[in-house]
């Protein structure tokens, strides 16, 4: 009896840990670029002047490591960028966050701004003008909605996009897990069931 009982309260609690995901899974495929293109990402704009994926930039402090993505928009290609959908959990909370450099070799012509938008709505953005090099890291949370969300990485400048210098890069983007755990109802539920269990067992 003693046996049955704690096999009933083991597979209680397995099924409960195995309906109850754990909140640091990483959404954002492909977010630090390192399989050297842009796979599991959708370009917005594929006639851009240049972007794609390059490897190890080394002119920032620090370095940015392995490959990072490039782009050099411009006045011809508003809200050019790329773009990944994730699926998600309506109600629960996740954690994004990037880095970003500007960078403009030649100097005499603005680097532009980029905009982080999840699902449409702006929740990061920078301006640099006329500046040799500039980095900016972001990060934050975000409550979804819906069951999914849109990751989007958009770049504009005022200037004409056939200057090969002014270029943004970005590294290190993620979308991932719930940013503060909170206890399932199926979990809370498993652990009365257990504790009840245990309690019936020892009387």
């Amino acid at each position: 009896m003693r046996t049955t009982v704690a096999t009933t309260v083991l597979s209680i609690l397995l099924l409960a840990i195995a309906a109850h995901p754990s909140g640091g899974a990483q959404l954002l495929l492909n977010g630090d670029f390192e399989t050297g293109d842009l796979t599991n990402w959708t370009v917005l704009d594929g006639t851009v002047f240049d972007q794609g994926v390059i490897p190890n930039p080394s002119t920032f402090d620090p370095p940015m490591s392995g490959f990072v993505y490039k782009i050099r928009p411009g006045v011809q290609h508003p809200n050019a960028g790329i773009i990944q959908t994730m699926a998600v959990v309506p109600g629960e909370t996740y954690s994004w966050g990037l880095d970003l450099v500007g960078r403009n070799l030649q100097g005499g012509a603005e680097i532009g701004t980029f905009e982080l938008l999840l699902n449409g709505s702006v929740v990061a953005s920078q301006f640099w003008s006329f500046q040799q090099a500039e980095q900016a890291s972001f990060s934050g949370n975000f409550l979804a909605g819906g069951p999914s969300v849109d990751f989007e990485l958009r770049f504009n400048r005022t200037v004409n996009s056939f200057t090969w210098n002014p270029e943004f890069l970005v590294d290190n983007a993620f979308f991932d897990g719930r940013a503060v755990p909170e206890p399932a109802a199926p979990l809370l539920l498993a652990l009365g069931l257990a504790g009840w269990g245990l309690r019936r067992r020892r009387s």
